[in-house]
């Protein structure tokens, strides 16, 4: 992100303006001209602040207040140490699942007529992996 002072901010400073205005936002929405006096950067700069937040973990709402654009931060939900641990198996299966299926293979549309027979070997696929 470039300042239009001139000086050049490292991704450390865009990572501490992100960090600060991910805290501003949880207390108290906010428009683009409070965030840049906030933050001592210029509107459009702020720009580029929101877009590396959006990135990082949780929501960012946009409202109106006062008839302008008011931004707040929402952070994701905690998730269980469980579901932390299973969620890149949960990936993986979906990929898988979304591979394997195509226009042929999907349930209750088969070659052989039978409307059941995609259902069937459905039902066996799931009882083979389980």
């Amino acid at each position: 992100m470039r300042p239009t002072d001139g000086s050049a901010h490292g991704s450390s400073d865009v990572r501490r303006l992100v960090r600060n205005l991910r805290e501003a936002l949880k207390i108290h929405p906010s428009t683009f001209e409070e965030m840049a006096t906030l933050l001592k950067i210029s509107p459009e700069q702020v720009v580029t602040v929101l877009r590396a937040l959006r990135r990082r973990q949780g929501r960012l709402h946009v409202s109106l207040r006062n008839g302008r654009s008011a931004w707040s931060w929402e952070p994701e939900p905690a998730r269980s140490a469980l579901a932390r641990l299973l969620a890149p198996a949960v990936r993986e299966a979906q990929t898988r699942t979304v591979e394997s299926r195509t226009p042929e293979s999907t349930p209750g549309q088969t070659s052989q007529g039978d409307p059941d027979h995609g259902n069937r070997a459905n039902d066996r696929r799931r009882q083979s992996t389980s």
